[in-house]
């Protein structure tokens, strides 16, 4: 893929709202963290695939994509996500006062604890 596809695949209004709304969920990372965290979700939406290829694909800048991958496998040894974490912000993004049903992929189902 190149530069110039990659540079239209993040809206940079979008990438800037979601970067404002994880700063709050994700006190201890550093501005360049968040940013690219919200980078990470909106290429995650495009591709439609966590393979970090894919993701890097969808990442914009003139980066070789081994390079973008190695930052992205950097980011999460070090920043590993908590699910909780994860939880609750997918549910404070969620719009007030409806009714709510969830799906659980049951491949981890037993070995991690779920509760809100």
């Amino acid at each position: 893929m190149s530069s110039s596809t990659r540079e239209q695949s993040a809206s940079p209004n979008a990438l800037k709202s979601l970067s404002l709304c994880f700063v709050s969920h994700f006190p201890a990372y550093r501005k360049n963290q968040v940013e690219l965290l919200a980078l990470l979700v909106l290429a995650l939406i495009g591709s439609k695939d966590v393979c970090h290829a894919a993701l890097a694909e969808r990442c914009p800048g003139n980066a070789q994509t081994a390079s973008i991958i190695r930052q992205i496998e950097r980011f999460f040894h070090q920043h590993p996500l908590c699910p909780l974490d994860v939880a609750r912000l997918v549910l404070a993004l969620l719009p007030d006062g409806k009714r709510r049903e969830f799906s659980l992929d049951r491949t981890f189902l037993g070995r991690t604890d779920c509760r809100l």
